[in-house]
Order: C-alpha cells, then structure tokens, then sequence
C-alpha cells in the first residue's frame, strides 16, 4: 500500500515486509548461522507460527471465518505495509525539505518520536488505524454487520499489539527481525493472503443472504430477473472491493493527503487549472485501483452466480482461484524463493564455517607439530624424561678418584 510517485497517482501497494524497513536486508546478518541461539529460538518460532497458519488452512480450507492467529497476522501485514509506503511526490520541492533521511522514516512513529515529532508520529499511528479499521466498518454497515470496534475490545486490542510492534518497538527489532527472516516475510504474507479469501467469501455469502431477502431495491427489477441479479453482482463487487482493498487504498489516499494535497490554483495558476489538475489526479487512483481489482471483481460476480449449495464444486474452485489471486499479490511466490535461497545460503554459510573451523583446527595442530620438532632431542614432549642419578651416583661422578 504504497502512496506514490510524480504526478500524484499512487503507486501499487508494497507487498508486506519487501520493502521498507531502517534496516533493510543483506550482509552477514542476514544468513542463519549455527550455534546463535537466538536465531534458533527465533527459527523455531517461525516454525511455530507457520504450522499454525498451513493447520488453519487445512481445518478452516476457504470458508469465511478466521481464525485469531490469522487475524493478528493480518494486522501485522497491515502494519507493516504502511511503513513500506513510498512517499508521494510533494507539490512544492521544499515543502518536505525538513524529513531527510530513508524513506521508511516517514512511516515510522518511533524514529519520528526520538526526533521530537510527536505530531508526526500521532499521525503516523492515527493512520495505521485509518487504513485498519475505515474499509471494514464501512463494509460492515454495507452487509448489515456490526462493525468490528463494536462487536468487542478482543479486535483493536489485538491491532494495537501489532502497531506497537511495527511502530514503537525498541531498537526496531520486530521489523529487523521480519527483515532478517525470510520466512517471517512468508508467514505474514500468506496469512494476509488467506484473510483477504475469507473477507471476499463472507462478502458473497452475505451478498447472496440479502438478495434472498429482497432487501435489494426494486427499482433494479423483480427478484430473479436479470437485472435484480446484475444489481445483486454490482453491489457485491462494490463491498468487495471496498473490503479486500479497502486498506491499501486508504493508506494511499492518506499518504496523497499527506505529502502532496490538494492543488493550489495560485501555484497551478488558476482555479480552474487546479480543479483540472485534481480531477485527473483522481482519475488516475481510481483507473489504478479499479485495474488491481479487476480480476477479483470478475471472480466475485462468478460466486454470486454459483451458488455454494447448487454448485458446490464449482464455487469451491473459484474460491481457489481468488487465493491464489491474492497469493499473487502479496508475492508469496517470491517469498517462498527467498526462503529456500537463504536456507541454501544458509546451508552454504554453515558448511563453509565447518570447512573454515576444520581448516583452523589442522592448522593449529600443524603449527603445534612443527614446534614441537624443533625442541632439543631431551626436551621433547613426548619423550619421557630419563630417572634423576642416586647420591652415590652423583659423589662417585664428582670424586676425585674418579678420573
């Protein structure tokens, strides 16, 4: 959910975990290396949590309900996305001349704190729930649900966990952490992947509920006429989309909002320059986000006309076919290429440390045996010493009639 670059039209989301981070990727520290027990505790974590999200997929398969561990992976990928923003290009050159530095900084409250910028970091933070909790209530009230603030603290206690792990954790060392392990770059992004399937199938399913309730308007025709169900398909892309992309578009408006805002007809000279100029600028989002979505809106109106019932199998593949749209999107493919590069980098690193370590053991025992063939023939370690001479021995040698 990135913002944009020149010319106000927002850029396409960053997938979670790729881009933005203070730390970046690379060097040394970014490869597993045996016998660091934080790298294994933090590996068998991993493990941990992507057992627990492939055991969700495998018990819940592509219904429409999370479970909490994915909710909560979810948020951190929300999260996470908003520091991977690019900034928008501003109007004028100097109108952000003061926020030097990355471009991950601008999202990140903590740095923005240790600078004195409590504005900047309020509105940071105030963002992050923006783009969480704005596309879901507004979809909400769309299907007749209770938005999920209303339904209990359990859903922003569990955000705002995850917003003060990304955000203000000490030092940064979640996003370094996440930055450093590929596989936690893969858990997330699968986890995001699967939350976004089940939010589209709870879409359909309760789109389909209020056309079976002829809550639909009249004035789109009878219901079971062609254009009852044509209304019906609409409305359920509509709150689709409002649901699935919702958050990145949000992030996106709000980083427009941010650094570049709206034109100004003394800079654009005139009022109607500067009407023109914003017109185009939101043709050009919504041209972007209507594109990102278009395959998605093609597979809602594809389960609203199959039902789950009648066409049990069908609805099942299409389903299928929305995960791995999303899949797609948030590059779990590539996610999984990084994993076993860096466990193969990995496995390279620990056999050459191995070759390294063999090799410093030879050479050690080496220069031990090349010393110890230089000593005196009585001074050889591994010679034993001849017995001490008794007195007698000793006055008989120094006697003088001994010669």
């Amino acid at each position: 959910g990135g913002g944009g670059g020149g010319g106000g039209t927002p850029a396409p989301p960053t997938p979670p975990c790729e881009a933005a981070s203070p730390v970046g990727d690379g060097g040394e520290d970014s490869h597993w290396l045996p016998g660091t027990p934080m790298r294994l505790l933090a590996g068998a974590a991993l493990g941990c949590a992507l057992h627990r999200v492939l055991r969700d997929l495998a018990v819940g398969g592509l219904g429409d309900s999370n479970s909490k561990f994915v909710s909560f992976l979810a948020s951190l990928a929300s999260c996470i996305d908003f520091r991977a923003q690019k900034r928008s290009q501003p109007r004028s050159p100097t109108a952000c001349r003061s926020y030097s530095g990355e471009e991950s900084r601008h999202f990140h409250a903590g740095f923005l704190t240790s600078r004195h910028r409590l504005a900047g970091a309020v509105r940071v933070l105030a963002g992050n729930v923006w783009a969480k909790f704005g596309s879901a209530t507004v979809g909400s009230l769309l299907v007749g649900e209770v938005p999920v603030l209303l339904k209990g603290p359990r859903h922003f206690a569990t955000f705002l966990v995850a917003l003060l792990l990304v955000q203000l954790c000490p030092a940064d060392a979640f996003l370094q952490t996440v930055n450093r392990f590929k596989s936690a770059q893969l858990v997330v992004r699968l986890a995001a992947a699967l939350y976004k399937l089940r939010k589209l199938v709870f879409v359909t399913l309760a789109c389909r509920a209020i056309v079976r309730s002829a809550e639909i308007p009249s004035v789109c025709g009878a219901p079971g006429t062609a254009w009852h169900r044509a209304a019906s398909a609409l409305y359920a892309v509509l709150v689709a989309w409002v649901i699935t992309d919702g958050n990145g578009n949000l992030r996106a408006v709000d980083n427009w909002l941010r650094w570049r805002g709206f034109p100004r007809s003394i800079q654009e000279g005139g009022h109607l320059q500067a009407r023109a100029l914003l017109i185009s600028e939101m043709s050009s989002g919504l041209t972007w986000a209507a594109k990102r979505f278009c395959t998605l809106a093609v597979i809602t109106v594809l389960m609203m006309a199959a039902d789950a019932d009648e066409l049990p199998v069908t609805n099942w593949l299409l389903r299928a076919l929305a995960l791995f749209v999303l899949l797609r999107r948030h590059s779990v493919h590539i996610a999984i290429h990084q994993v076993v590069m860096q466990l193969r980098d990995g496995s390279v690193d620990a056999r050459r440390h191995a070759a390294e370590f063999g090799e410093r053991l030879a050479a050690g025992a080496s220069r031990r045996g090349s010393s110890a063939s230089e000593l005196p023939p009585d001074e050889h370690p591994g010679r034993p010493s001849p017995p001490p001479a008794s007195p007698s021995k000793m006055l008989l040698l120094h006697s003088p009639l001994s010669g």
